[in-house]
């Protein structure tokens, strides 16, 4: 189940457009669907497979993009229920931000730190 993701936003973050600066800024939310009938919560093995998020959207104006977890270029075929609620949602001008996706991350320096690093390096 590959779809070329990475090269569809970098598609959409080079696209000329007036919102082309608002667009890259956008914030990123987090998508998930209340109940999912027809995708197993556990496997043969006892462990979970379904996952509380379902997708991405990245939105900003009039442009919208929403990445699938776990499916192709055939949403309907590979989760027939997330894609009609994903219709549902797109039609009846539903919400797409569950919860804010934090992309915002820290290099911890030394002080705030637990892991003591000493490296030597030997260049010859």
């Amino acid at each position: 189940l590959i779809c070329n993701h990475v090269g569809n936003e970098m598609a959409l973050l080079n696209l000329e457009w007036m919102h082309k600066v608002d667009w890259s800024l956008a914030e990123r939310y987090a998508w998930n669907v209340e109940e999912d009938p027809y995708t197993p919560t556990t496997t043969t093995t006892g462990a979970g497979v379904s996952r509380p998020v379902k997708g991405f959207m990245k939105e900003y104006a009039n442009l919208m993009f929403l990445k699938i977890l776990d499916s192709g270029h055939m949403v309907p075929l590979d989760l027939p229920f997330i894609s009609l609620e994903m219709m549902r949602t797109f039609l009846y001008s539903g919400s797409f931000r569950t919860f804010k996706q934090d992309l915002n991350s820290t290099i911890p320096n030394n002080d705030n730190c637990d892991v003591d690093v000493d490296v030597d390096v030997d260049v010859d």
